[in-house]
């Protein structure tokens, strides 16, 4: 073999060894934080089905840390606080207190929410800029207070008021309820509302209804959850109790 046949192999061994080498490492594992207030099975799923059409497929290049502590402010700062601990490439986050903790945990891991209303709340500047390290998608759960409530009124024609259940701990709870207001009496509807801070509360919303209905209330109808309580309050359905059952109350989940 001539010297220069000989360069030239050494040559282009010296410039494809890097990419060989590159090629055999092992792909890189992406991390994801994911923080809520509770693990809803179908959130998470719809979650991970869409990473997997992306090509993100946990256990193989994608890593996700999932963490929930309620509506609790103090358990989410901590919890969001560890997430940007441990470095991920972005933050998932479900319902506006989760959200809330995220954006004060950090200004430079991107974070996307789902939550109800964002303006609101401050977590972004605008709806189409979002600004910061923060985008995501609003789910409009107060500018549906009103609708909700005409909807309401053709289920049950008779309504005549209307008690709402929220969540204290989720600002949209007041959101909605301040939107709530106008929609209801215009349709002829007196609402009133009921602030839990969590399940163990249910019971005791109950109480006035163990007996004789009070006056004011003897031809409540329907007793309706705002948005942030629903799914983040165990078994909402126990306010409702026998006696209410038997006068023909119903229950109905909005949020």
């Amino acid at each position: 073999m001539r010297r220069r046949d000989l360069i030239k192999l050494v040559g282009s061994a010296a410039i494809c060894w890097p990419l060989l080498s590159r090629a055999q490492q092992p792909p890189k594992i992406y991390r994801l934080g994911y923080l809520a207030p509770a693990r809803i099975r179908t959130l998470v799923e719809a979650l991970e089905t869409g990473l997997r059409e992306l090509g993100y497929v946990e256990g193989k290049n994608l890593k996700i840390e999932y963490r929930f502590g309620g509506h609790d402010p103090e358990a989410l700062a901590k919890l969001a606080a560890e997430l940007v601990a441990l470095g991920p490439d972005a933050i998932v986050t479900f319902a506006t207190p989760p959200a809330i903790a995220a954006k004060r945990a950090t200004t430079t891991i991107p974070i996307v929410m789902a939550t109800g209303d964002p303006l609101r709340a401050e977590i972004v500047a605008s709806l189409a800029r979002p600004g910061s390290n923060i985008t995501g998608v609003a789910l409009y759960a107060s500018e549906l207070s009103g609708k909700r409530v005409e909807v309401f009124k053709e289920a049950v024609p008779g309504i005549a008021r209307l008690a709402i259940l929220g969540n204290a701990k989720n600002p949209v709870s007041q959101y909605s309820w301040e939107d709530t207001q106008p929609a209801a009496r215009q349709l002829a509807i007196e609402p009133q509302l009921f602030m839990v801070r969590g399940s163990d509360e249910l019971a005791g919303r109950s109480r006035p209804c163990s007996g004789p209905p009070p006056a004011p209330w003897s031809s409540c109808r329907t007793l309706c959850s705002t948005p942030g309580g629903g799914k983040s309050l165990r078994s909402p359905q126990s306010v409702v109790c026998q006696p209410c059952r038997k006068r023909g109350s119903t229950w109905r989940t909005v949020g």
